[in-house]
């Protein structure tokens, strides 16, 4: 008899720890939400709020949500040529829009796509984006987040001028062209990866707060006013030794004034070119 109860209470207590663990999946649930299920930057996830308006403009389709974000999507270039900013029909959103994200399918950025949305914080591009136009975001002051199209091959003029929140910027691999951050007083430092072989007209013009440039030995042209205005810049980073620094400067052809402020044939004695540099 007790050999009988002591198995009926061994029972009891087996049943019984079970039931703890056993709670129609309660604290497995616990256990998934202390697990951390964020998105990296580059990778947003798909919108939930409320769809605020839609259509179909410029060759692509667009859906702008209630909470701010801006999705462009379709297989198609954007645009038609001939563009400004009251060209979109999302710009009647502009001052609300906060985010934008270019889906994949999407193969450019038009001229003036988003220029002047004074609230934009963040831009997502999709790698089929390959071409970013003239002036695509000039003027969104708060724009801080870029993540740029990893075969972005072209910049446009002034496609992000005065873009001012741009602490720095992460250029993809396969870029040949650098153009188009004009006036953007937050940058401080700029490394143009290697590949690129050219650096556009005013392209980092006027950027006051630009104090130090790294220029890989791939680069073959600086262009006019690239770098003019730039008041702060103090330190140049060249891959390569001096002789082919002069020659992208265009020293042996004679206009080696129009990348930088020079003073006659030379640059301020307020920069340093610092050569056979190492790129970060």
């Amino acid at each position: 008899m007790k050999k009988i109860l002591v198995i009926i209470l061994a029972l009891a207590t087996i049943l019984s720890f079970s039931a703890c663990y056993d709670d129609g999946g309660r604290n497995a649930q616990i256990e998934n939400d202390n697990v951390d299920d964020s998105v990296d930057d580059e990778t947003p996830k798909q919108n939930t709020s409320v769809i605020r308006a839609s259509g179909t403009d410029q060759g692509v389709n667009w859906v702008f949500y209630e909470d701010g974000e801006l999705v462009i999507s379709g297989w198609s270039e954007m645009g038609n040529g001939n563009v400004n900013a009251s060209s979109y029909d999302w710009h009647d959103f502009c001052d609300y829009i906060t985010k934008v994200t270019i889906t994949e399918g999407v193969m450019n950025i038009s001229d003036s796509a988003f220029e002047g949305c004074i609230n934009l914080e963040s831009v997502y591009m999709a790698d089929t984006v390959t071409e970013i136009g003239d002036s695509a975001f000039s003027g969104c002051e708060k724009l801080s987040i870029i993540k740029l199209s990893n075969n972005l091959t072209f910049m446009g003029r002034s496609a992000f001028q005065g873009c001012n929140s741009i602490r720095d910027i992460k250029f993809p691999v396969g870029i040949e062209d650098i153009c188009g951050f004009d006036y953007c007083s937050g940058l401080t430092s700029v490394t143009i990866p290697s590949g690129v072989t050219d650096i556009g007209v005013s392209a980092f013009y006027n950027c006051i707060n630009l104090s130090e440039i790294y220029i890989p030995e791939t680069v073959e042209n600086i262009y006019k006013n690239a770098f003019d205005n730039c008041t702060n810049l103090t330190d140049i980073y060249y891959e390569g030794d001096e002789t082919a620094w002069l020659a992208v400067r265009g020293y042996y052809t004679g206009i080696q004034s129009n990348g930088f402020e020079c003073i006659g044939d030379f640059l301020p004695d307020t920069i340093t070119v610092h050569y056979n540099s190492t790129m970060p």
